[in-house]
């Protein structure tokens, strides 16, 4: 019978790989070196993932669910654009505490490391969101684009804004990243005759 897998050990485990993966890339990336810099032992890593596959796949389901988890729309009570800047806002705290996760999410989501199966789970993190944003275009609040145009525009402005501010800090003050949100909604949102 397998033991149960204690979640310390796991969270140890992802903490591990996901710096690695990060940077060194999935070649390079070696099961022995996510065993040390987890403090586990290789076999016991072998225990919790067969391989640096499966391993890769269960990290990328749990870093979707982190990530997009800020992305969780309460009961609609307000206007469509008061929630699409607190969406915004969350998406962007939680990038900017956890850019590991989102560089990961980034780099792994169209690769061909993952099975079709991880992905279209990950998607299922993404409900609430693209729930809100169908909803919005129903009401006439959004422009009438396919919904995947709509996430790039959205969360990439975020992922580059993010990345612009850890590499430049300071660009983006409060005022340059409200101006940035504010630019996107104007992107976004339906135009009204």
């Amino acid at each position: 019978m397998p033991r149960p897998k204690d979640h310390s050990k796991v969270e140890n485990i992802y903490q591990a790989a996901l710096q690695l993966v990060i940077r060194r890339g999935f070649n390079e990336f070696r099961m022995a070196d996510v065993a040390k810099a987890a403090g586990v032992a290789t076999g016991s890593l072998y225990t919790y993932f067969r391989n640096k596959e499966e391993l890769v796949n269960a990290l990328f389901l749990d870093t979707a669910q982190q990530l997009y988890s800020s992305l969780q729309v309460e009961k609609r009570t307000e206007t469509t654009h008061y929630h699409f800047m607190k969406i915004w806002t969350s998406y962007y705290n939680y990038c900017f505490v956890h850019p590991d996760h989102m560089l990961f999410i980034d780099q792994y989501q169209h690769s061909g490391f993952l099975s079709d199966e991880t992905k279209n789970e990950a998607k299922l993190h993404l409900k609430s969101f693209d729930d809100f944003l169908h909803h919005a275009q129903e009401y006439g609040d959004l422009r009438m684009l396919n919904l995947e145009v709509l996430k790039a525009l959205i969360l990439g402005s975020v992922h580059e804004f993010t990345k612009l501010n850890i590499e430049h800090p300071g660009t983006m003050d409060f005022h340059a990243l409200e101006t940035c949100k504010e630019m996107i909604w104007e992107a976004v949102k339906e135009r009204r005759a």
